[in-house]
């Protein structure tokens, strides 16, 4: 663990939902570096930033076990998976936040476009925010989580 963290600061810790893993996010002369730490497996831990060559911001773990998380890179959604060490191509670009509801993932663009995302389907614009004459307009599409 001590090659793995090596002249990194911890910043931030998430841990997964079945405590086997954790989320690390780090500073390295300035720059963020994020990390999967396996607690029970050190040597399969990763370092997201290093693996992929890419600058990722708000990583969230996707899955209980901790195998796939979302980042966000260069305001590029993306999805990662940890056992397979692969990054999915952009599943959405101008993205400013997300979060999950149950198992979907819903996230705001920088546009004011609030969207759905579950696996395996298109993705679902929920709302739409537009301002004119100092008031905000909103755009509803009626959706039900199940």
């Amino acid at each position: 663990l001590t090659d793995i963290m090596k002249d990194l600061t911890p910043v931030e810790i998430t841990w997964d939902q079945n405590s086997d893993k954790v989320l690390v996010k780090t500073l390295h002369k300035n720059e963020t570096e994020w990390l999967v730490i396996n607690v029970k497996n050190v040597k399969s831990s990763v370092n997201l930033t290093k693996e992929f060559a890419m600058n990722f911001s708000d990583v969230q773990f996707a899955t209980d076990n901790g195998d796939k998380l979302y980042a966000l890179e260069n305001g590029n959604l993306r999805a990662i998976a940890t056992n397979e060490k692969t990054v999915s191509q952009v599943m959405a670009s101008d993205v400013k936040k997300y979060a999950f509801a149950n198992s979907d993932l819903i996230y705001l663009t920088n546009s004011r476009k609030l969207s759905l995302y579950q696996d395996n389907s298109d993705d679902i614009s929920l709302a739409e925010f537009t301002e004119a004459d100092g008031l905000i307009n909103i755009e509803m599409s009626e959706y039900f989580l199940t």
